[in-house]
């Protein structure tokens, strides 16, 4: 009895970690600001496919393919070191047959992540440490990658 319930237990445990599971990587296709308060919940903001993703052998989404992340949480900057972040869990894509595919994964931007601020510039350090960072994300610039079954 014991050892049917360790196969049972196996099965319904052991799948779930067996499975395959597929990496998307994506960039924006746009830049991602938070300087004019362009974004709020819920808007579209569209990435594309760096590479060709591939499923059991075939070529499942092509390179260069529209993908959009919707925004799930929005936070502006603020004082005292308050930077922006923007979270997305949901995104919408098609497959090479134009099948709709949804992927739930989630990507976290915030204004620390592609700052690239020279040591020289310590005004600079001292003026974020007094209102924190913006997001400032150029196409090409960032690559953030996505994970679906």
């Amino acid at each position: 009895m014991k050892k049917i319930f360790i196969l049972i237990m196996l099965f319904f445990v052991g799948v779930p970690a067996f499975a395959d599971r597929l990496s998307i990587k994506i960039t924006p296709a746009e830049k991602i600001l938070t300087t004019r308060d362009q974004l709020e919940v819920g808007d579209a903001v569209p990435f594309k496919v760096v590479h060709d993703v591939y499923k059991d052998g075939n070529l499942y989404i092509k390179k260069d393919t529209k993908i959009l992340g919707y925004v799930d949480f929005y936070h502006e900057n603020g004082w005292c070191a308050d930077t922006a972040e923007i979270s997305m869990v949901n995104f919408v894509t098609k497959d090479v047959d134009g099948n709709k595919i949804n992927i739930v994964s989630p990507v976290k931007m915030d204004g620390n992540t592609f700052k690239k601020i020279p040591p020289k510039k310590f005004l600079v350090y001292i003026a974020h440490a007094i209102r924190g960072n913006e997001i400032k994300i150029a196409p090409e610039e960032g690559n953030f990658n996505l994970f679906f079954m």
